[in-house]
Formats: structure tokens, C-alpha cells, sequence
């Protein structure tokens, strides 16, 4: 039995699709203004909905900061609106008939009473009522959590805001205390919400959890789920709190039903408790494979109203593990399992703006800034390249060497600097290990190297100007580009001697190994002799490369590369050091 699983994630983007709104503009048309039922002024920002005579919802709008809303019918009809406004109950108007090619103005009065989730008692005893439309507790909070998952699909329909969102995937150690790898990339969108499940009616044939040809998929309910009859049908829910890790919030638990046989989810839906406004989806998986238990196996999603009263999914992340299945015949089903691991898969919207360009939300972000230097000379080292390992957030210092970096993590990483001339001997790019806190600033300091000094380092003495010839490369795999480690390294050439005996012609031969990031370095390569170079391992050769240093001190030679140390490096050097960057490929067999 093998002993390792491979695991995927199901988090996509999210496209949902509960509310029909049409493309082209028809004729029959409502509009109005919100008004509180008492004072008669405009309450503000909220949806209103426009509900058929079966009370399905066919529009829906949201009203500006005096009330004002446009809603657009389908057909001529008998219509009802409702006022749905987080933290306060709905208002359903009395019936509107709207004739076909017709324009009708309303004033729809609402009361402003608000909800008080607060003062909801959680009994000791949680009853798991079959649907959240039933029992006192749970409809209050349902409604309320239904107002915002349907304004979230609202949003993402009308595709109002452009995105700035982070992206990853981390492998972590199974207790999740150390982050062992992160693979994260940015990227900007108008049309993409953060993620989207499979549909509900596959959810409720294949379950949470589905073993495919290329791994086992891990899903997470979406909006849209969560808003379907297929859901709701086989969980049940009850009201819970949790002082603990949810202070001064009161959640909606929902569970599977006892008779569901298939992997799906537990979880809680999190609403503050004074303002009503959903905050959090916790979700756990069951009926895990090979039986594992484990409460950290789920999802969490949250959200966030933005100031326009629009809502949108804020964060998301998914967390699988890596299981470990051992045989074991002592056990009653022959096998022992484990969570050695976990890759969790998610992201981050940290910037919503307007389609016109209007920042309308920014996350706090942890800020690095700092100062990269040539150790030689002192001076700032301009076009340096600051990357946050593992993603695609990078800076490039100034003219000075300053350089400033805004993210929206947290947690452990590393600095990686990278420049033209730390590239050129294939140096290992110097790492600087940071703790990144939002909406905090660090400052972080680099010193480089001078390319001599560098060089100097890997021939074991000094390398001088003069009377130096170096010849440095890597080598690689063909075709791939992977670099290969203790490969042959071989350069030969011709030995003159000139006495008074006459010329005396021999031959040097000069082998080395390259590294474990195929890196070679030969260090006493002659002037004015023509080197042949060629590399070789397990049978495979390299194609061979002819080389020639000059003779004279100074002028051109063949990289412009370096400058003397006193000079500080910059995007155009001159300067030039007899030495010669050569990558040699491996085939499988020998390249002519």
C-alpha cells in the first residue's frame, strides 16, 4: 500500500449566479427612494429587491446615500419590493403592478427598527432544526446572513470593482506551526471574484471530498451554495457562541444531515453581534479518507462590507493534508493513517477601487524598506532587486540604493537580493530573514560583495586584475536548463616556452567539479592561448567552447562586466577583468 496521497485543492474563482439581472434594459421600469417610515427621510445605503408573485427575486439594486434605487423588470406584472438592510428587518411594500413598457415611481417606507442578535439566548442544549427558516433563533440569523451572501453575488454580477489580490500556496509541517514553502503571485481583475465551488447539485451527489485520477479534491461551499435548497436540505442548523475565539459574535452551526453517508462539511457562519454584518465562514471536512480525524482539515472565508454597502469576499483559505497510510495489519481495516502535513491554498483582496479609478478599500500592509550598498565602496548599489521569497512582491533600489516594499502578509519570509553582477559569477543571492507585521515598518540592510572579492572567495586567493584569467560558468541539462552537480569541468591548452634552446610546446590540462548549483570556476586559465572548455558526467559531454584571452591590459575584452572596487556598480559598467561566463549543456550524448 503506498504511503503518500496526492492532495488537490479546489479553490477557483468564484462565478455565482443567483439573481437574473438583464443585459439589455427593458421597458418596464421601477424606480424610488427609500424613506424611513417615521421621518420620512432617505435611510441610505441598502439593497431593494423586486420579488415576483411567487416571491422569487427577479432584481435587485442598490440604493445611493439618499435612497434613491432603479430597478428593471422582466416582463409586465404583479410585483412586491423589499428593503433588505443588514442589521435591520426587511419591509415588504404592498403589491405594484407594472404594466409592459411602463415607468413607475415609489416610495417605499421602512421602519428602522434594528436587529438585536445580542440579545439572543443559545440554549444549553442546541436543537438542530432542519432548515434555518425554522425556529425563533435561527431565521433571525438566517435572514441576516442571507441579506449578505446575496449582496456578495450581487456585486460580483455587476462587476463594479477592480481588484488587487494576493494569491498562494503554502506546505506546511503537520502542526502547522512552520511554513515550509510559499508559492504566492499578485494580479488585478475586474470581472474575477475570489473563488467559486463546484455547483450544489455536485456537491450533493459527490460529496466535499472527491477522489479523482489526479488526486483527492478538497471542496468549500460558495456563496451560491450556501444559498441553495440542495445545502439547506441536507444540513441542519442551530445558533452557537463562542467567547473564546469569537468574542461578541454569534454564530449560525450548520451540520450534515445524520442520514448524509457521503465526505462534506461542518461549519460556522460568524455574525457580529451588534451590527449584524457577516464576518466569518468556518468549515470542517468529514468523512475524511482512510478515516482521519481532524478539525484543522477545512476552509475559512471571510467577508466584508465595503463603504458603498456592497459586499465582497475579503479572504479565503483552504487547508488539505498530506496523509500518511502505513499497512498495519493489526487494525481492523489493515492500515494506520496520519496527517503529516498540510498545503493550504488562498488569498487576499488588499485593494478594491471603483471602475473609475477611486480607491474604495485598502488593506493594512506590512511595509520593509532599506538600503543595499557596495561593501567596497560604501555607496548605494542602484538596480538591486528586492524579492519577498516565494511570491512576486519585489522593489528595485534607487540611485541611492533605497528601495520600499508594501505587503499584505504576515508572518516569517525572506529577503532575496539579486543584481547583474551577483548573476554574472552565478553568486548565491544574499537572504535576509524578516518578521512582517501589518501596518508596521522595518527597515533591512544589504551588503554586497565586490565582484573580485567574489571571485577571490571561490579561487581560494586573491584574484588580481592583472594577471588574472578566470573562466566561470554553469553547467545545466539540456533543454531543461536544471543545473547539474559534480559535473567535469575541463580546460586544455597549449604551453609555449621560449629559450635559448629554442620554442618548447606542451600541454595543460586543468579539471575541477562543478558545485551543487553547477557552478565552476577555473582559475589559471593563460593570456594569449586558446582554451578549449568542455564539461562531462555519467558518459553525457557538453559541446566544446573555444576561448581566447588578449593580451593587453585594458581596452575591450569579452565581458563588460566589473569595474575596479573603488567604483561603485551601476547599470552601465565598462570597465572589464579578464574573465569569461560560459554555461555548458549536457545532452545525452555527446553535442556537435
Amino acid at each position: 500500500m503506498p504511503n503518500h496521497f496526492p492532495y488537490r485543492l479546489a479553490v477557483v474563482l468564484f462565478v455565482a449566479s443567483v439573481i437574473g439581472v438583464p443585459r439589455a434594459l427593458p421597458a418596464q421600469v421601477v424606480r424610488g427612494w427609500v424613506v424611513d417610515s417615521t421621518t420620512q427621510m432617505p435611510v441610505g445605503r441598502g439593497f431593494v429587491v423586486l420579488l415576483d408573485q411567487s416571491g422569487n427575486e427577479v432584481a435587485r439594486s442598490l440604493s445611493s446615500d439618499d435612497g434613491r434605487f432603479t430597478l428593471v423588470a422582466p416582463t409586465g406584472g404583479i410585483y412586491q419590493l423589499r428593503s433588505e438592510r443588514i442589521g435591520f428587518g426587511a419591509s415588504l411594500s404592498e403589491p405594484l403592478q407594472l404594466d409592459t413598457d411602463q415607468a413607475v415611481e415609489v416610495r417605499l417606507s421602512v421602519a428602522a427598527l434594528p436587529v438585536r442578535l445580542a440579545t439572543l439566548v443559545v440554549p444549553g442544549r442546541n436543537r438542530c432544526s432542519t432548515n434555518p427558516e425554522q425556529g425563533e433563533n435561527t431565521v433571525l440569523i438566517w435572514e441576516e446572513v442571507r441579506k449578505a451572501l446575496a449582496a456578495a453575488v450581487w456585486a460580483d454580477e455587476q462587476e463594479l470593482f477592480h481588484y488587487r489580490m494576493y494569491s498562494y500556496r503554502r506546505e506546511l509541517d503537520a502542526r502547522r506551526s512552520r511554513t515550509l514553502t510559499e508559492t504566492g503571485s499578485t494580479r488585478s481583475a475586474v470581472t474575477d471574484p475570489p473563488y467559486r465551488s463546484v455547483p450544489a447539485e455536485q456537491l450533493a451527489q459527490e460529496g466535499y471530498v472527491v477522489e479523482r485520477a489526479d488526486g483527492v479534491w478538497y471542496y468549500v461551499p460558495d456563496a451560491y451554495v450556501l444559498l441553495d435548497q440542495r445545502f439547506l436540505g441536507t444540513h441542519c442548523f442551530h445558533v452557537v457562541r463562542d467567547d473564546g475565539e469569537h468574542p461578541e459574535q454569534v454564530g449560525l452551526a450548520f451540520e450534515p444531515m445524520s442520514d448524509r453517508r457521503l465526505p462534506d462539511v461542518e461549519g460556522t457562519l460568524w455574525l457580529d453581534e451588534t451590527s449584524s454584518e457577516l464576518r466569518e465562514l468556518e468549515v470542517q471536512h468529514t468523512r475524511v479518507q482512510y478515516n482521519v480525524k481532524d478539525s484543522r482539515i477545512g476552509g475559512t472565508v471571510r467577508f466584508l462590507m465595503l463603504p458603498t454597502g456592497a459586499w465582497i469576499v475579503h479572504e479565503w483559505q483552504v487547508r488539505t493534508p498530506r496523509i500518511t497510510v502505513t499497512e498495519d495489519l493489526r487494525q481492523p481495516q489493515g492500515y494506520t493513517s496520519r496527517v503529516n502535513g498540510f498545503a493550504d491554498t488562498g488569498g487576499e483582496i488588499y485593494q478594491v477601487s471603483s471602475r473609475d479609478g477611486t480607491t474604495i478599500f485598502e488593506a493594512p500592509l506590512a511595509t520593509v524598506s532599506g538600503f543595499v550598498f557596495d561593501s567596497t565602496s560604501g555607496t548605494g548599489l542602484q538596480g538591486a532587486l528586492i524579492t519577498v521569497a516565494g511570491t512576486n512582491f519585489r522593489a528595485f533600489t534607487d540611485t541611492g540604493g533605497r528601495f520600499a516594499l508594501g505587503v499584505p502578509l504576515e508572518g516569517e519570509y525572506s529577503l532575496s537580493l539579486s543584481h547583474p553582477h551577483l548573476d554574472s559569477v552565478a553568486a548565491s543571492n544574499p537572504l535576509e530573514h524578516v518578521d512582517l507585521v501589518r501596518d508596521s515598518d522595518m527597515e533591512v540592510t544589504f551588503a554586497v560583495p565586490h565582484v573580485r572579492s567574489t571571485l577571490s572567495r571561490i579561487c581560494g586567493r586573491t584574484v588580481e586584475s592583472r594577471d588574472d584569467r578566470i573562466i566561470f560558468g554553469v553547467v545545466r541539462e539540456s533543454g531543461t536548463g536544471v543545473p547539474i552537480s559534480r559535473a567535469s569541468v575541463s580546460a586544455s591548452w597549449q604551453d609555449i616556452d621560449l629559450s635559448n634552446q629554442g620554442v618548447t610546446v606542451g600541454s595543460t590540462n586543468e579539471t575541477v567539479k562543478s558545485d551543487t548549483s553547477g557552478f565552476f570556476a577555473i582559475c589559471n586559465a593563460p593570456a594569449g592561448r586558446s582554451v578549449r572548455l568542455s564539461a562531462a558526467k555519467d558518459g553525457r559531454t557538453s559541446r566544446e567552447a573555444d576561448l581566447l584571452f588578449p593580451h593587453q591590459v585594458g581596452g575591450l575584452l569579452l565581458l563588460s562586466w566589473d569595474k575596479p572596487p573603488g567604483q561603485p556598480y551601476d547599470h552601465e559598467y565598462a570597465a572589464p577583468q579578464p574573465a569569461w561566463k560560459i554555461d555548458l549543456t549536457l545532452g545525452a550524448q555527446r553535442e556537435r
